[in-house]
Formats: structure tokens, sequence, C-alpha cells
């Protein structure tokens, strides 16, 4: 597996990715993450103009699709319930889906990222077990609570090289 930044050409096959995460989240009893508008087409295409739309790719097929943040997430300023494990320059991993063809996607797409930096933050809805699990088992810590643009909670995890 290898990992680029997606172009503006594929958008669409990005939205279709980020589509079969969406469905495979709701079949593992996660209703609520995500909604039938939710990654859209202008998601896709303004994370790829701003050049943080990334493709899980083997060969010419791909198999993930991602948005990596560099600079503060402002729905990271507030954290309820606990703490960042430091204030240091961070991270952001978002709207993380696989097509389900290979094992393992975010496991690649957490070690590829450590790479690049010493800190990581990323969260997820309360009902994503999939995800607080692979999480958790690639040393990934629970932080706290929260709040994204429209409100709802989410599960703070933080991952710290120090």
């Amino acid at each position: 597996m290898e990992i680029r930044r997606a172009n503006k050409q594929e958008a669409n096959k990005a939205l279709e990715i980020l589509k079969i995460g969406r469905r495979k989240m709701v079949e593992a009893g996660n209703h609520n993450q995500w909604d039938e508008n939710y990654p859209s087409l202008l998601d896709v295409k303004r994370d790829i103009e701003e050049g943080s739309l990334y493709l899980v790719m083997e060969k010419e097929e791909i198999l993930g699709a991602f948005t990596l943040l560099e600079g503060e997430d402002p729905s990271y300023k507030k954290i309820y319930g606990g703490s960042w494990l430091n204030e240091k320059d961070y991270l952001t991993l978002h709207r993380i889906a696989s097509t389900g063809r290979k094992k393992k996607v975010l496991t690649y797409i957490l070690a590829w990222t450590k790479e690049k930096t010493d800190n990581i933050r990323i969260d997820t809805h309360e009902d994503n077990t999939i995800m607080k699990h692979i999480l958790e088992k690639n040393n990934f810590l629970e932080c706290g609570l929260i709040r994204v643009a429209d409100g709802s909670e989410r599960i703070a995890y933080h991952w710290s090289k120090n």
C-alpha cells in the first residue's frame, strides 16, 4: 500500500469510498456519525483544493480515503471531561474510510501519519466501536469529549510519541 494526495479528477472516486465507509458504519451499528449528506462532494472538493485529502492505493486501486489537517483544529480548542496529552503542534485525521477490500487500511494510515509527526489527534462517535478499538490498539489514548461543528459530541483521542 502507499498513500498519496488526491487530485481533482478523483473527487467522485473519493466520495464513493466515503459512501462505502458510511454504509459500513451503519451496518456496524453506528447510525449517527455521518448522515446521508456528509461527507459531501463539496467537502471532498474542498479537501482536495486544500491539499488535505489523501488516498490509500495499491497499484492503481483506491483502497481508502482520509483527510489530514495541519494546524489547530477549531473543534479541539475545548475538551470536556479530560485533557489533551500535551499542547504541542499536531496533525488531525478526519473522514477516514476504506472499501473493505483489504484489511488494516486504518492501521496503515495511522502508521504513515505517525512517521510525519509526534502528535496526532482524532475523534470519533461513541457508536463507532470499530474505530475506537483500532485507535486504542494503536496506542491512541481517550482524552475526553469535543464538540464538532454541528454541536454533537465526539470522543477525542490523542497519540503522542513522547
